[in-house]
């Protein structure tokens, strides 16, 4: 029999919701060769969307299609598992039961260092979540014992500390991590598969930047001999909109960060305060780092952003050529959101997360119905989310903030007073440059019309890379006729 390679795209999402939603991420590759049989499952994110968050008890949601896995596994089981960064909607579902059950014994987490500690410190926090709230009589049971942590874990101790070929079956299944330049410890990966006279080779691009940021630099393109035939799963987070107007995409994500400096530079002129909500990690240290840069007092609010960032400077936080140190020099941290009452004049102050929930919450919450305050984002506002519900209000218009309480988030009213600003320090590739940068990895395809998937985007944002891209066999995550592949 010959080679044949199959794809199942198990995240994403389609239907009314994939307008403006892009789901969690999470493949599944089938490698038959002759009577072998082997399946790698490349991420396997948590689901953030609207169904999954306010006020919901109990477990996160998985990846849109998981409970398809094991009718497609059909007895076998997951041979690898391959995480590309370390977001929750990469790699928050991996250790719940359906994805850690069905891994082989044998099976390891294949990762970079960063992305290994950043996970393993996510996870155990994670955990200690969960037995406050069965002590709180708020669930029922954990989702994962401390031994099976351990023991997920444990199969963690594959990762690699640079870009390098690792055979991963002898002599047939080769696969090369490229950095991807999103945040630290990010890598796209290629799958070489060889077999009698077939030889192939599959890009997952996971989230990628073309642009160098405060402490990765832009993605490179790989070796000449790493080229893929064709892309699995490409990030086409930014095809919506034309974030530049027609500008310099090279420079638009310095453009921004400068726009943010002189924004907090104002502020600190004129007595004001300045907040902004970032995602902890790699944007938070970005932001706080360049305020304090700048001769200006920043304090940060961020349990979780502080150990991310201890993490990043530590030997573990590095992977290739591309990251930079970011020192954290001149940035305090609040133990607690009250402390800010005792200083004694309005400074910047930075909280954790991209989408304005959690810790941001609270400080919203604080400064929203302040005069003297200016709050801003940092990144794509995902809808309904607070950031988005923030972004629209008018002065003076009471919104709903969803803030969190005992067991998840409420409702709690609170008047917009405050100026808002959002800047797009965006952590993925502008859309022209992606489109660009496609054409390039597949320049040297084996196939006249080489097969591209269009993943990890919003359908206005896919229509806009097909349509762009139309020199390739397009297929993508909102369509449910395209979730299952024959790629060889």
């Amino acid at each position: 029999m010959d080679l044949e390679v199959t794809l199942y795209i198990l995240g994403g999402v389609y239907g009314p919701r994939a307008m403006t939603q892009l789901g969690a991420s999470c493949d599944l590759l089938k490698v038959k060769r002759g009577q072998t049989t082997n399946f790698f499952m490349i991420d396997a994110g948590m689901d953030m969307g609207l169904d999954a968050s306010m006020g919901r008890m109990g477990f996160s949601n998985p990846p849109y299609d998981l409970n398809r896995l094991e009718e497609i596994l059909d007895g076998h089981k997951i041979d690898q598992l391959f995480l590309t960064h370390a977001h929750t909607d990469h790699v928050g579902y991996a250790i719940y039961e359906p994805v850690r059950e069905n891994l082989a014994d044998s099976a390891r987490i294949i990762c970079t260092n960063p992305t290994a500690a950043f996970y393993s410190d996510n996870l155990m926090n994670e955990l200690e979540s969960y037995r406050s709230m069965r002590k709180r009589k708020l669930i029922d049971r954990l989702p994962y014992t401390e031994r099976e942590a351990f023991l997920f874990l444990r199969r963690l101790y594959d990762t690699f500390s640079r870009p390098e070929a690792l055979e991963i079956v002898p002599d047939h299944i080769w696969v090369y991590p490229s950095p991807a330049g999103h945040m630290r410890g990010a890598c796209g990966y290629t799958f070489r598969v060889k077999y009698r006279k077939q030889d192939v080779k599959i890009m997952f691009s996971g989230d990628r930047a073309c642009h160098s940021q405060l402490s990765t630099r832009g993605a490179p393109l790989p070796p000449k001999e790493w080229y893929p035939d064709i892309i699995a799963s490409y990030d086409c987070t930014n095809g919506g909109d034309d974030l530049t107007q027609g500008g310099d995409e090279a420079t638009f994500w310095m453009q921004e960060l400068a726009r943010m400096m002189a924004v907090a530079k104002k502020c600190d002129a004129s007595r004001e305060w300045f907040f902004a909500s970032a995602f902890a990690m790699e944007r938070f240290p970005t932001v706080a780092q360049t305020i304090a840069d700048m001769g200006l007092s920043v304090y940060g609010f961020s349990p979780s952003a502080q150990r991310s960032w201890r993490i990043m400077n530590s030997k573990k936080g590095f992977w290739c050529n591309g990251d930079m140190p970011v020192d954290g020099t001149g940035v305090n941290f609040l133990e607690n959101l009250e402390d800010a009452a005792n200083l004694e004049e309005p400074t910047a102050l930075i909280a954790s997360s991209g989408m304005g929930h959690g810790p941001a919450a609270k400080c919203y919450y604080k400064f929203l119905p302040m005069e003297n305050a200016v709050v801003a984002s940092t990144g794509f506002a995902a809808d309904d989310t607070n950031n988005f519900r923030i972004a629209d209000a008018q002065d003076g218009e009471k919104i709903l903030l969803r803030f969190p309480n005992r067991g998840g988030e409420e409702e709690i009213p609170v008047v917009v007073r405050a100026r808002r600003e959002k800047f797009r320090l965006t952590a993925h590739s502008l859309r022209e440059t992606a489109a660009k940068s496609a054409e390039e990895l597949l320049r040297y395809s084996q196939f006249k019309e080489p097969m591209l998937g269009l993943k990890h985007g919003p359908t206005p944002a896919l229509d806009w890379f097909e349509s762009r891209l139309g020199g390739f066999d397009t297929f993508r995550q909102d369509r449910p006729e395209d979730r299952c592949i024959q790629l060889v």
